[in-house]
């Protein structure tokens, strides 16, 4: 399985996945709530897990039998089970108040430069002036020209 994130239950906001995709840790560190309120707090990595925690395997472990449904598996289950929030937004929420996590459209990585942008503005947080990777080429080649 490549790279895969989700969306903060909470927010909507992507989770970054720590260190590949080039953002600060504190935009990937997250809380994961299971069925039974308990918690996994840690950095998010994009193969989905917290701090060496696999969520899958956290999430599956509270899935019955007569929860998979014909047309169904287990992973879809777990899917809609899983309901992880970011840090900075959690409040000791339960898990029957928080909605399901959706998963990031862009996998915690491929993001583009307006999205960037949003996430940076979500946390608060202006994006370094050179964050992107089309300034940085931009950067090298006009080094390269003034030798």
């Amino acid at each position: 399985m490549g790279f895969s994130s989700y969306m903060c239950a909470k927010s909507k906001i992507p989770i970054p996945a720590f260190p590949y995709a080039n953002f600060p840790p504190e935009f990937s560190e997250v809380v994961l709530v299971l069925p039974d309120d308990s918690t996994i707090e840690g950095t998010y990595d994009g193969y989905q897990n917290i701090d060496n925690v696999n969520v899958m395997d956290s999430v599956g472990a509270f899935v019955t039998e007569d929860m998979i449904q014909p047309g169904y598996d287990s992973f879809d289950v777990v899917s809609e089970m899983t309901k992880i929030v970011l840090k900075s937004e959690y409040e000791g929420d339960t898990y029957d108040e928080l909605p399901s996590s959706e998963f990031d459209p862009d996998q915690g990585y491929f993001y583009e430069e307006s999205t960037r942008k949003q996430i940076y503005k979500a946390h608060g947080v202006k994006p370094p002036k050179n964050e992107s990777i089309s300034e940085a080429l931009k950067l090298l080649i006009k080094s390269k020209h003034s030798k």
